[in-house]
């Protein structure tokens, strides 16, 4: 669990510098969850949609550009956790891999 936390939030820090390249800090508020969400792997629930999504830029190709692709991450709390949800969108499905779950053993 900790490598996970360790590997999004560095993500989540270049995801919301700020656009204005003169300056040098960014601050976001976290909203708190009002609603139940399930750990499900979707954020179809209502509670998140009342989350705003964190404003992003991009890091490469062109260091702090709007996102060539539509982007939503949103991150919120509650008494217990910090909870972080993505909706990452492409132009071109077709374009998307994944890794075969198939071991050498199997």
């Amino acid at each position: 669990m900790l490598n996970i936390i360790w590997t999004i939030l560095p993500t989540i820090w270049l995801a919301v510098m700020p656009a204005d390249t003169t300056s040098t800090r960014s601050e976001i508020t976290l909203q708190r969850l009002r609603g139940k969400i399930v750990l499900d792997g979707l954020s179809n629930e209502t509670a998140w949609q009342e989350i705003e999504p964190l404003p992003l830029t991009m890091f490469t190709p062109s260091f702090r550009s709007e996102p060539t692709e539509r982007t939503e991450i949103r991150v919120a709390y509650d008494d217990k956790y910090i909870y972080v949800a993505g909706r990452l969108y492409t132009s071109e499905p077709s374009g998307i891999q994944a890794n075969s779950l198939t071991r050498d053993s199997d």
